[in-house]
């Protein structure tokens, strides 16, 4: 079986990485339950296995699509100066009219 390999153009992110993680492990579990399967019982304990974690995976994968997507649109409506003070704490000293030590 012919194995993929990434050039370094072809980075995945961090949600390709997570559906491939996920990938690998549904194929490995079908593997496996077709290799444990009673005689005569293989295509149908795969295939009940195949839609129950293929329906999880699916529902796995949209929501993190669905989420990537919904990141990006954020930070595209987040004005810059928005995002920069969300990102460091304020420092604005307190005005020099107000005094905050209490004199009796």
């Amino acid at each position: 079986m012919p194995r993929y390999e990434l050039t370094d153009d072809q980075i995945l992110d961090e949600t390709e990485t997570l559906f491939l993680e996920q990938a690998k492990a549904f194929f490995l579990e079908l593997r496996h339950a077709a290799q444990n399967a009673p005689k005569g019982k293989v295509i149908r304990n795969v295939e009940l296995l195949a839609f129950e974690k293929g329906r999880e995976l699916l529902r796995q994968t949209t929501e993190s699509i669905v989420q990537e997507q919904n990141d990006v649109l954020e930070k595209k409506r987040t004005p810059p100066m928005q995002l920069r003070t969300q990102t460091r704490p304020s420092r604005i000293p307190p005005p020099s009219h107000i005094n905050l030590c209490r004199q009796d």
